[in-house]
């Protein structure tokens, strides 16, 4: 019965669903001051990365030492990203709220803010798990890297604004999938974004001691 050994693709698999529920739990409980959002968001980010590269041992160490290690930057990120966040969702509240006359061109220019947006936030806070780096650099390369592979980052943007998607237009199905959030869609949602973010960060990587990519310093272990 090798579907019940240790090594066995079944065991592994439960095993990997387990450490996303336990990092899940983790995530939401670290958010409950809001302030830490950002560095609950780097520590999930952090454990991730590990889990995708199959060096992650201790779940809950893990999260907590990288929280720790990442908290003075990651919150600074986070407090200087929630002015325009909370800009975006006022601008999206008037567009749908129907303030503002709907139509292509409205449509354009309320939707790119909100992709801009969405595309600091998908990767700041995985660029400062992944890499060591000031916070201006961080934010210049979330940027940057997202718009140098857009068709990924448009997908990684839309598996992060899924959960409000859902929220403000499929309320029920909301309903009906808030257990399955509070379980593991938000460490399920980011480990997709992980296994797409792995593949743009070895790009830059190799690259780290160029004169023409300084921005991306060093590789974090």
């Amino acid at each position: 019965m090798k579907w019940f050994q240790y090594d066995s693709p079944l065991f592994t698999f439960l095993s990997r669903v387990a450490d996303l529920m336990i990092l899940n739990l983790l995530f939401l409980v670290f958010c409950i001051p809001v302030v830490t959002i950002g560095a609950s968001a780097t520590a999930m980010y952090t454990v991730l990365f590990r889990m995708a590269d199959d060096s992650c041992s201790g779940t809950i160490a893990a999260f907590w030492n990288a929280f720790r290690a990442n908290f003075k930057k990651s919150t600074l990120i986070f407090l200087i990203l929630l002015l325009p966040v909370l800009l975006v969702v006022y601008e999206q509240w008037l567009y749908f709220a129907g303030v503002v006359e709907h139509g292509i061109l409205n449509a354009v220019v309320f939707s790119v803010p909100l992709l801009i947006v969405t595309f600091l936030v998908s990767y700041a806070f995985p660029l400062t798990a992944k890499f060591e780096n000031t916070v201006g650099a961080t934010l210049k390369n979330a940027l940057l890297i997202s718009i140098a592979h857009l068709p990924a980052s448009v997908l990684i943007a839309l598996l992060n604004l899924l959960p409000f998607i859902l929220l403000f237009w499929m309320t029920d199905l909301f309903v009906r999938m808030s257990l399955l959030f509070l379980l593991i869609g938000f460490s399920g949602i980011a480990f997709l974004d992980v296994l797409m973010l792995r593949r743009i960060f070895r790009r830059y990587i190799p690259a780290e001691n160029a004169e023409d990519t300084p921005e991306l310093p060093s590789d974090k272990p």
